[in-house]
């Protein structure tokens, strides 16, 4: 599903995907210690050779996730979804088989932290001492997590999350140009790379200060998680502060299913909010996921009051300076694109051969037409889904006052659904 090197056309998050991982500790014969959660100084990760301290990395956009080709103890071609969610340095494989076929010794077993929350817990092995390469930028002594089961992820079009490793160096996400350029070190403050934020760290993961209006004329100053794992724009932690409530109406599914993270279903709402302010950068009308606090998991332990995702953050030039504790934002010919939500109200994760419905909104088209949880998306307009890219299929969601046909299976069946897209946030 690649996607063509152009300009962004609106996009919408279909896939019920967001990743902030918390990674849980573990003694070598596999007890638990609890979520790592402390806050502290920028992630560490091992530095590159001189030669290779400077990269230009494409990636494609698929379903708001930055996909990068990763090569991990020799095994190349393997596709993985930047994540500052992602505070240690590594990787985490969604796929268990693949610690086989890279003889991969694991010596721990961790419970997996994160957002979402599912019963039984998931776990992963870890394995120490990987090898990884990211457009010939090589790291090594990097920790591999596998996933016990591969469960939602399986046939997903990522094999896996990298994070806090690429963050070693200054990394500027050119999402106009799909591009990442990785730098060593970044002198002063260039003005041309737009406005500077001073970056925190919890757990690994960046924070920002910043400013919300769930209420016209009713800021209220918030810290934000910066997640580029997390597809929505933003997501608001009303159980902290009970003045980021919304006012104004909200949808939810009949699961009230918002996303899925590797410890599991994050459940709750969804609302705009008038106002989205960060640094001179104002973002109106906003979509914005209120998670219930039950099923944050361990992410509910960091302390902060929502997460800016990777659909915000596309409207701008960013670049991450972990080592200088530094964020800049400069805006792009996205900046002041509109933002919607699925019109089909149909909450996904995708993967090569099929979409899997984990929600439907209430009152919704799909909802009308019959569409129900568990359902999978195999073809739209009758073409298959894996003739689609990512962005494409997105785009199609995004549209509105227009009449789609989507294919879909259930259990034996294969059923035609049309639907009439609108605005329902």
């Amino acid at each position: 599903m690649m996607k063509r090197l152009e300009k962004l056309k609106p996009v919408v998050a279909p896939m019920a995907f967001w990743l902030v991982v918390g990674i849980g500790c573990a003694e070598p014969s596999g007890g638990q210690r609890g979520a790592a959660t402390t806050g502290g100084p920028a992630p560490t990760s091992a530095r590159p050779s001189e030669s290779t301290s400077r990269a230009q990395v494409p990636f494609r956009l698929i379903d708001n996730h930055i996909v990068v080709a990763v090569t991990v103890n020799g095994t190349t071609g393997l596709n993985m979804i930047l994540d500052t969610g992602l505070g240690s340095p590594g990787v985490v494989l969604f796929d268990p088989e693949m610690a086989g076929r890279m003889n991969l010794k694991s010596t721990t077993r961790i419970q997996l932290g994160g957002g979402g929350t599912d019963t039984p817990s998931r776990y992963a092995r870890v394995a120490a001492g990987g090898r990884i390469s990211v457009a010939g930028v090589e790291f090594a002594g990097q920790s591999i997590l596998i996933l016990e089961e591969s469960g939602v992820f399986a046939g997903s079009y990522a094999d896996g999350i990298i994070g806090a490793t690429l963050f070693g160096h200054v990394v500027e996400i050119d999402y106009e140009r799909r591009v990442l350029n990785l730098s060593k070190t970044l002198p002063g403050d260039p003005p041309e790379h737009g406005h500077r934020f001073d970056l925190r760290f919890t757990a690994g993961i960046p924070v920002i200060a910043a400013s919300v209006e769930v209420a016209p004329g009713r800021a209220v100053p918030v810290e934000l998680l910066v997640d580029t794992g997390a597809n929505a724009p933003l997501l608001l932690f009303g159980f902290s502060d009970e003045r980021l409530r919304p006012a104004g109406p909200v949808v939810k599914g009949r699961e009230r299913v918002l996303a899925e993270g590797l410890a599991g279903k994050m459940l709750g709402t969804l609302c705009r909010i008038p106002r989205l302010q960060l640094g001179p950068f104002v973002l109106s009308q906003v979509v914005t996921a209120l998670p219930d606090e039950a099923t944050m998991g361990g992410a509910r332990q960091l302390g902060h009051q929502g997460m800016l995702g990777n659909e915000a953050l596309q409207r701008f030039t960013v670049v991450f300076d972990y080592a200088a504790s530094r964020m800049f934002l400069k805006p792009n010919g996205q900046y002041a694109r509109r933002f919607e939500y699925n019109t089909a109200g149909l909450v996904m994760h995708g993967g090569k051969a099929r979409y899997e419905v984990e929600d439907v909104l209430e009152g919704s088209p799909a909802e009308q037409q019959g569409v129900r949880a568990g359902d999978r998306i195999v073809a739209i307009m009758g073409r298959p889904i894996q003739a689609y890219c990512g962005d494409e299929i997105s785009e199609i969601f995004a549209r509105r006052d227009t009449t789609i046909e989507i294919t879909i299976e259930r259990q034996s069946e294969q059923l035609r659904k049309v639907l009439t897209l609108r605005r329902l946030i």
